[in-house]
């Protein structure tokens, strides 16, 4: 694995970007004055191999990242120091605020980055301590409402379960008194039929009794005449 390069060699690195610009620009100046010499010498200088673009821009990524730990590191040993917070943001430029939210940000994002220990001072310093609370007061607030808003979608869940059980029972409640209606008059219906079939059986067993019995002329005259 390659050896990381220093300070000075991304600085280097970065600027050929602007250099390389910077040629290019006295190039073709110098061939629209006639100059052929300039003109001969900056070609030479582009012809010659450069860090392409995305190099530049990956070392100037890289020397912005290192500056910034330490100008954090600055700042701890500012505080070790016994700096106040308001010196260290008029070093800085920035306001009191500005410059405890900067330190606590950078080392929170060192912690999740590296894993490195979270600045014991947080927890000692008022100035930092607070700020610290107030942030995670913040992410409790938003979950307590995250919270609310579930609790209150649940609730308006269940209100609507309970309409739809109810519609439901309503429902089947009225079927069923229908299906009682109808039993009832299939019930009616039946016993009629029952009915209606003992009396043709009743019928049935008077009819060939009534025209099997003799009239009273038949009986009168044995031998009717022809």
């Amino acid at each position: 694995m390659p050896e990381p390069m220093t300070l000075e060699q991304l600085l280097a690195r970065w600027n050929q970007g602007p250099r390389l610009a910077r040629i290019e620009i006295v190039h073709v100046l110098a061939v629209e004055s006639g100059d052929h010499d300039q003109a001969d010498r900056a070609a030479l200088e582009l012809a010659v191999p450069h860090v392409t673009p995305l190099q530049s821009l990956a070392a100037n990524a890289e020397l912005v990242r290192r500056l910034l730990d330490g100008r954090w590191k600055a700042v701890r040993d500012a505080l070790e120091g016994a700096a106040t917070w308001d010196e260290i943001a008029e070093a800085q430029g920035l306001t009191r605020d500005e410059a405890v939210a900067y330190y606590v940000h950078a080392d929170e994002h060192r912690e999740r980055r590296a894993g490195e220990p979270f600045d014991q001072r947080s927890r000692r310093d008022p100035v930092l301590g607070l700020t610290t609370i107030r942030r995670r007061d913040a992410c409790l607030e938003q979950a307590l409402a995250d919270l609310a808003a579930a609790k209150r979608h649940l609730a308006e869940a269940n209100v609507a379960l309970v309409v739809a059980a109810s519609n439901a029972l309503t429902t089947a409640a009225r079927h069923e008194r229908e299906r009682r209606a109808l039993l009832r008059r299939l019930g009616i219906a039946l016993r009629g039929c029952r009915r209606y079939r003992r009396e043709a059986r009743a019928d049935a067993r008077i009819i060939p009794y009534r025209a099997a019995a003799p009239s009273a002329e038949t009986a009168a005259d044995p031998h009717p005449s022809t």
